[in-house]
């Protein structure tokens, strides 16, 4: 598959796994997108549908390098693919523009046991995740991919939320709420230059005691 056609089937897959639904836990893939690593929730996703592309790419190799067999540029890869296709998803996996040139994931290869490496259990799971399925048949390949993809999912209804719809107020009332208000900023106002003008308004108290009955009535 060319870039195109790779995204083409991403989208695809991924409105399937949505139309799907599942919300059966998949501790294995749950650890490595959930990672607290961002660099290896992006990794997951783009070494996988970079094999599945093109099945002579190894999915250990990060870096082109001298060419050996099976290395590729995955980092050119997730630009092209996997960060717009996180970005329209709400950022699900995160918002990095780059998550390539993280020092992670600046390295040739994926080693196990890399040196001078922070959180090596996250990426020695990655490492575990990824050996079988470096020599799986395509489908085996699609099955891990659709398994990654449906995890995301599920992260994607975990960072959801619903709003609540708000009562809907008539006009009349709102003016009504807006007179109230008015007129309680007015007592305030009044009450703090020590009942001056007071009795200016013959109507004023006559119409705070309403207001003031309305409240206590509809408290009740």
């Amino acid at each position: 598959m060319n870039v195109e056609q790779a995204r083409t089937w991403l989208d695809a897959v991924w409105l399937e796994t949505l139309a799907d639904g599942s919300n059966e836990p998949d501790p294995e893939v749950d650890r490595l997108v959930n990672s607290r690593v961002v660099s290896i929730r992006y990794a997951v996703l783009t070494q996988l549908l970079g094999k599945i592309a093109d099945p002579t790419r190894s999915l250990m190799f990060f870096q082109l390098g001298n060419q050996e067999p099976g290395a590729w540029d995955a980092r050119s890869f997730s630009a092209a693919i996997i960060v717009p296709w996180v970005s329209k998803n709400h950022d699900v996996i995160g918002t990095s523009a780059e998550p390539y040139v993280s020092k992670p994931l600046r390295r040739l290869r994926l080693e196990r046991d890399a040196p001078h490496i922070r959180n090596r259990a996250e990426w020695a799971a990655l490492y575990d995740f990824f050996i079988p399925l470096d020599i799986a048949s395509p489908k085996e390949l699609e099955v891990a991919f659709r398994r990654c993809l449906a995890s995301v999912a599920r992260r994607l209804a975990n960072q959801s939320f619903k709003y609540q719809i708000p009562l809907r107020v008539s006009l009349p009332d709102l003016c009504n709420m807006q007179d109230n208000e008015r007129l309680l900023e007015r007592t305030e106002r009044r009450i703090s230059c020590g009942g001056n003008d007071c009795s200016s308004d013959a109507n004023f108290g006559r119409r705070l005691f309403g207001l003031r009955s309305r409240r206590i009535a509809g408290s009740e």
